[in-house]
């Protein structure tokens, strides 16, 4: 089912878990759609950068596609950004609680285009959708349906900034 969802403009999914992406992924390709799929940021910061690069692995493993960037949220941690560049990760989000010097911003963009990591600062520009942290055994139907019943409305162009 095609959607009016500008392609230069994916949604962010923030997901806890595989389940989560998977379903997010399932939607995506359901609907026709890419999607960025972020951690949260306290993820990040209690697991560290071993916890996204082992989620990687199992979603090549599994032969998950994603239906857009992975991004990992390093909160407001500049360590935790060198870390996650150094590991080689894809995509990461930074969201300081105070500006950066312009060295410090410049030295951390020379970090990332080095390692090959998308440096994103502060939050998302585009909609936001943030699964609640897993309670116990995930429904994927369940968490299919959540996401489908808030990207459908999402599909008219007046609705995506």
């Amino acid at each position: 089912m095609p959607n009016n969802l500008p392609t230069s403009a994916p949604a962010t999914v923030i997901v806890h878990d595989l389940a989560q992406a998977k379903a997010a992924i399932a939607v995506a390709a359901e609907l026709d759609l890419s999607l960025d799929l972020e951690t949260p940021y306290e993820l990040g910061e209690a697991l560290g950068v071993g916890w996204a690069n082992g989620f990687l692995k199992v979603c090549a493993d599994d032969e998950l596609y994603l239906p857009g960037r992975f991004v990992f949220h390093c909160g407001a941690s500049i360590g935790l950004a060198q870390a996650a560049c150094a590991c080689g990760l894809p995509a990461i989000r930074l969201e300081p609680e105070i500006p950066l010097s312009a060295q410090t911003l410049q030295a951390l963009q020379n970090i990332s285009g080095t390692a090959g990591t998308i440096l994103l600062m502060g939050p998302p520009p585009q909609p936001v959708f943030r699964f609640s942290p897993p309670t116990d055994t995930p429904n994927q139907g369940a968490l299919e349906m959540i996401l489908k019943e808030w990207l459908l409305p999402l599909s008219s162009d007046d609705k995506i900034t």
